[in-house]
């Protein structure tokens, strides 16, 4: 949470400047749950963080959220981006 709340400013300042975009909030499962174990649960850590950007007042028309089951043993897990998309 001290990682967003750091962020915070920069995502809005970055929605203010880009009127059309939106945030892309990307979380990230582990290769230690099964195929539909791990999709559940990246989508899950992607919602919940979406939700948490809602609480901190990032509109939520403007963010889009996905989980990605781990498929590579190179990736890195755990772990959630949050990407600005334009058009």
């Amino acid at each position: 949470m001290a990682k967003l709340r750091k962020t915070l400013p920069e995502l809005r300042e970055a929605l203010s400047a880009h009127r059309q975009s939106v945030l892309l909030v990307e979380a990230y499962a582990d290769t230690q749950s099964d195929g539909v174990a791990a999709d559940k649960l990246a989508r899950s850590r992607a919602n919940t963080l979406r939700r948490l950007l809602e609480q901190q007042g990032i509109d939520g028309r403007r963010l889009r959220s996905v989980g990605h089951p781990a498929t590579d043993a190179g990736q890195e897990f755990r772990r959630a981006d949050v990407v600005l998309e334009t058009e």
